[in-house]
């Protein structure tokens, strides 16, 4: 078989300079004198630039896409500039939107750079009652495939956070939920890690012997702040056992056991067993 050629400057000296070349098996070259071996259309570039890559050009020729390499990179971009390509980095397997060089960047987060001068973000865009995701795999069985995540729920407006597969915690607007299965399974840690008889589930500000810890309860000035002890979940009463509660609108602080005040401490230092009410 014989391949079709396009050259220029032919002399009866010189073979001149091929241009375009279609072999026997429909690869089509230009530039190169072997397309075969890259593909089925292969453009070899005169020089590593963008100018001399490959575009579609609208019918204005206001616009392009332009698709090159430089030895290094490949690049996609689109305008009639080269600026803020799409790269992708032969050698690491990276890519970088809006930057030449995502390989700089910090190599356990170097896969996909998005770069501007400004600000710069990802927006994943949902259905109004579907869900965005964002997951952290370590496989491709079961729940290896999102073993943690971050999910918005648009049903819902809640973001929830997960780790092991199960959504930890959440926040709505209602505030925030932190879960395990249906309760609070955690311990929250300030500083130092739970000492003596805090229980197995506890929180602790501060640590011990070298960091001073301190709780800050904010109220309107006349509601009531509560620290509460419960043993069940039932009953309304039983999730305050015993308490303690101060009083902004009249400054006073309550002791309660078996649900109820035993103890009054009222503004002027007057002290009630039994009274909300002491006289002196």
């Amino acid at each position: 078989g014989e391949d079709f050629v396009i050259g220029k400057d032919r002399t009866s000296t010189s073979g001149g300079t091929e241009l375009f070349r279609v072999q026997e098996d429909g690869s089509v070259g230009v530039g190169t004198s072997d397309p075969s071996t890259y593909g089925g259309l292969a453009l070899q570039q005169s020089s590593n630039t963008s100018s001399k890559g490959f575009a579609i050009v609208d019918s204005t020729s206001a616009q392009s896409v332009k698709l090159w390499v430089d030895g290094t990179n490949s690049y996609l971009s689109s305008g009639n500039t080269g600026a803020d390509p799409l790269v992708l980095n032969l050698g690491g397997g990276n890519v970088g939107i809006g930057t030449s060089t995502p390989s700089s960047y910090a190599s356990n987060a170097r896969n996909l750079v998005i770069a501007d001068s400004a600000d710069s973000g990802i927006t994943l865009a949902s259905g109004a009652s579907s869900k965005g995701n964002i997951y952290f795999a370590d496989g491709t069985t079961g729940n290896e495939a999102y073993r943690g995540f971050i999910q918005y729920l648009h049903s819902t407006d809640s973001l929830n956070f997960g780790t092991v597969a199960t959504n930890r915690m959440s926040i709505n607007a209602s505030g925030i939920d932190v879960t395990g299965t249906a309760d609070v399974t955690l311990d929250l840690n300030v500083g130092g890690a739970v000492k003596g008889n805090a229980g197995t589930r506890a929180v602790s500000v501060g640590a011990a012997g070298s960091v001073i810890g301190g709780l800050q309860l904010w109220s309107t000035t006349a509601g009531t702040s509560y620290v509460q002890f419960g043993d069940e979940a039932g009953t309304a009463a039983n999730h305050y056992r015993g308490y303690m509660s101060y009083n902004h609108s009249n400054d006073s602080m309550a002791l309660g056991t078996s649900g109820s005040t035993k103890v009054t401490v009222t503004s002027a230092g007057n002290v009630g067993i039994g009274t909300a009410t002491p006289a002196q």
